[in-house]
């Protein structure tokens, strides 16, 4: 139903908007309507404007004045749009807002922390699931936990600036993530990604790793046996696996970082 509401606000805000546009338009119209005579069989159609109170004048459009026929078929079709329009956006107001007193899923959204607690919803929306998802508890990276001293804005421990600067995005645009959850491959091995990202929509994990030390050359080389393990684990970059970049005379391009995680929950495809 979740998806159904946002359709419908996505369709409510384009008519709002053209239909402003078509209001501007009409005011540039010239006067009268186009009417038009088919000539029949292997004739052509004939144009007119029929203007007056009562359309009585009728007057002949020649056909290199085509912007006038244009322009009086546009004036037609703007009036129509505009009372098609109108009525389609009242109806998905009224719907909406029917929709929206009457929503099953209220009946656990709007119960206090305490009781969520100790109910099982007959409906798991997305917000839900992903507040659900995102308090879950997961075994994490026990390997140094003495160079976890960056903090981010959620309060967690990360290894470095960049990692708490990938966090503060994906804390700032919304997005539920987990930092170095357990991920058991294909083969049983245990990885740790950096970031653990879940697409709402879709109720799936994808991975996010952040390359920072790539002009080493032997972190380079475990990097690519790395990747190596996730593909043959059917985590295929560009899919499910992300990865960011730097290095020491190319440091970390927040904005690019933003880029990518706008990409990865775009539309979630």
């Amino acid at each position: 139903m979740e998806k159904i509401l946002e359709q419908l606000a996505k369709r409510a805000e384009l008519l709002k908007r053209e239909i402003k546009r078509a209001e501007r338009d009409a005011k540039h119209y010239p006067e009268g309507i186009l009417w038009v005579s088919s000539g029949g069989k292997n004739k052509g159609s004939r144009y007119y404007r029929v203007s007056g109170k009562a359309n009585e004048v009728k007057e002949y459009i020649p056909a290199e004045n085509r912007g006038l026929m244009q322009a009086l078929a546009q004036k037609s079709y703007n009036k129509k749009f505009c009372k098609l329009a109108r009525q389609e956006l009242s109806s998905i107001e009224k719907f909406t807002r029917k929709i929206e007193k009457n929503n099953a899923n209220a009946a656990y959204i709007n119960l206090s922390e305490e009781r969520k607690g100790l109910v099982e919803p007959y409906i798991i929306t997305d917000e839900v699931y992903a507040a659900l998802w995102q308090s879950e508890c997961f075994r994490t990276n026990e390997f140094k936990p003495e160079s976890k001293v960056y903090s981010t804005m959620r309060g967690e421990k990360v290894r470095s600036k960049s990692e708490a600067l990938i966090a503060n995005t994906l804390f700032y645009l919304g997005i539920p993530y987990h930092y170095e959850k357990e991920l058991i491959l294909k083969d049983g091995r245990r990885r740790y990604p950096d970031f653990t990202i879940l697409k709402v929509r879709q109720r799936k994990e994808v991975y996010l790793e952040h390359l920072g030390l790539l002009d080493n050359p032997d972190y380079f080389m475990n990097w690519l046996k790395r990747m190596d393990e996730y593909h043959k684990s059917g985590i295929y970059t560009g899919s499910r696996l992300f990865m960011t970049f730097e290095t020491k005379d190319a440091p970390l391009n927040i904005e690019e970082v933003k880029s990518i995680l706008e990409h990865i929950v775009r539309d979630e495809v």
